[in-house]
């Protein structure tokens, strides 16, 4: 294993052992010899690696429930509304048909 690797899974380790206990984030670094901003760094690429892709000139959505709906509303007045849970890729291919 690479020295990088090992690295990211120590950090990812200690990441997870913070995010399962009830310690606010400068007492868990005081804790255990931690630099808080080596700290948040580390939970910020930790987050960002557990983030589901994102398809380049599109955004994920959060916090929709599949009963919910979305709409979207273009400038020239087309409404195009879909079920909450539609698939992205199914989103796509809508978008490139216009």
């Amino acid at each position: 294993m690479s020295k990088r690797k090992a690295n990211r899974e120590k950090w990812y380790a200690l990441i997870k052992e913070y995010e399962s206990g009830d310690q606010h984030q400068t007492d868990f670094c005081r804790d255990h010899q931690i630099n808080k901003h080596t700290f948040a760094y580390w939970l910020n690429q930790y987050h960002q690696s557990q983030a589901s892709p994102v398809i380049k000139g599109f955004v994920s959505l959060q916090g929709i429930s599949k009963s919910e709906s979305i709409s979207i509303r273009y400038r020239s007045g087309v409404e195009l509304e879909l079920p909450g849970g539609f698939p992205l890729e199914g989103l796509i291919k809508l978008v490139q048909l216009g």
